[in-house]
């Protein structure tokens, strides 16, 4: 979470949107996730979960499948001499939320990772995985 507040994905709700009353504000449960195979942490954000028989990816569109199917892939390598590949790092973190549909991702989160200090609330700027239109 650290990270994601350095990096400026996430950011503090200012005092003045703690009491909004219009139904537009969702907090994301979140926990972390690590794979013995891999030496960092993952942070997961837990979209599906229930508040009041409704979850945030009840209600968010899922968009079109823009990811390439495998044997379309492998047909396009006949098509030249050379094939690149790429991995872009943290690839939902590079594409920006609306200013105005943040608020539906807020979280808690602690100073530094100390529980014994009053929480933080933040929201994500950037979309997060795990969320129904990330893939889009």
């Amino acid at each position: 979470m650290e990270k994601y507040i350095k990096k400026g994905y996430a950011q503090p709700l200012p005092s003045s949107k703690l009491k909004r009353d219009n139904g537009l504000v969702w907090y994301m449960p979140h926990h972390s996730m690590h794979y013995p195979t891999k030496p960092k942490i993952r942070v997961v954000f837990n979209l599906k979960a229930r508040y009041k028989g409704t979850s945030l990816n009840d209600n968010l569109l899922q968009g079109p499948d823009m990811t390439n199917t495998l044997v379309g892939t492998l047909l396009r390598f006949k098509n030249g001499q050379h094939a690149v590949t790429a991995d872009i790092e943290e690839m939902f973190h590079q594409v920006k939320v609306p200013v105005h549909d943040r608020d539906l991702l807020c979280f808690p989160w602690w100073p530094k990772g100390d529980t014994t200090q009053d929480w933080i609330e933040y929201k994500m700027g950037v979309h997060v995985f795990g969320a129904q239109s990330s893939p889009s």
